[in-house]
């Protein structure tokens, strides 16, 4: 036993610390943490996100961690203007990375009618922290953005893969990327916007996008359907107010004659075709408040 930890100096500590934390652990489970102060310290420390986040419950879990249900993600000035609830968030710390003076986690959440997990290694002195995603069979179409949307609500099945590195805890100089692919989605256009049409449907399709020096490009967007295909290029402008960022997309719509008759009234507010049959539009404006031409 001498020679063992005199080979492994930091063996000791390490036990000792991990014995408390599991002790302590324990501790909070039987005598159940008093939740109610809990749950204000987790929003009291959520304060700090760019965005509003505020949680209806929060609980101790075992395996160590914090499980949050029902939370609210709003604008950050606006917190009633929502933009999702996520059913549940499970956050997990890695006790190997505390105990050699890291910060490292995972988590892993129930949103949009699918799941998502994540892994972060945060460096507390100023440094790159680290930010891994996936998730699988999202539906946009449950989403609470839709509401003051004033063009359409898409919905379909969104699984993918992103990473996100930021230097000195800033945002707007974040650099990283996303990989989405699309499957059985649909555009369903507002009632103001189309008398009768039919949704637009998309059978598969993937975005790719970009982030650095605070713009998002996208690098692929293409999506397929019966009625036609869809090509995005462009980006958008991020700004510190999210729905403030400037949009500036290109859309290349190909569709038949016959699939335009179908959308109904959609099909005037389609500039004239190029040639090859391909509309060819740009959004504009803000994310709070785009404008198509």
């Amino acid at each position: 036993m001498g020679r063992f930890i005199g080979r492994y100096p930091w063996s000791p500590r390490m036990a000792a610390y991990t014995a408390v934390f599991l002790a302590s652990t324990a501790v909070f489970m039987a005598v159940r943490f008093p939740s109610a102060r809990l749950l204000e310290m987790v929003n009291q420390s959520l304060a700090a996100a760019p965005v509003n986040i505020a949680a209806q419950e929060a609980r101790l879990t075992f395996p160590p961690g914090l499980k949050l249900s029902n939370v609210a993600v709003a604008e950050k000035n606006k917190p009633l203007a929502k933009i999702l609830t996520v059913d549940s968030l499970v956050i997990r710390p890695s006790i190997l990375a505390a105990l050699t003076g890291g910060l490292k986690g995972s988590a892993s959440s129930s949103l949009l009618g699918g799941t998502a997990e994540g892994e972060a290694k945060i460096n507390t002195g100023g440094g790159k922290s680290e930010l891994e995603i996936s998730f699988e069979k999202l539906d946009p179409a449950l989403g609470d953005w839709w509401s003051g949307f004033p063009w359409f609500k898409a919905e379909g099945k969104l699984g993918g893969s992103g990473k996100l590195e930021i230097t000195g805890g800033q945002v707007m100089t974040a650099v990283g990327w996303l990989k989405m692919e699309v499957a059985d989605g649909r555009i369903i256009f507002n009632k103001s916007l189309s008398s009768g049409g039919a949704p637009l449907s998309i059978t598969s399709g993937e975005l790719e996008l970009k982030l650095s020096n605070g713009a998002l490009t996208i690098g692929k967007g293409v999506f397929h359907g019966p009625q036609g295909d869809l090509l995005l290029a462009g980006g958008m402008g991020l700004a510190p107010d999210l729905p403030e960022s400037r949009l500036n997309i290109v859309a290349t719509l190909t569709m038949t004659e016959a699939a335009k008759a179908g959308l109904g009234g959609v099909a005037m507010f389609l500039p004239p075709a190029a040639p090859g049959g391909k509309h060819v539009f740009r959004i504009g404006g803000t994310l709070g408040q785009p404008l198509l031409r």
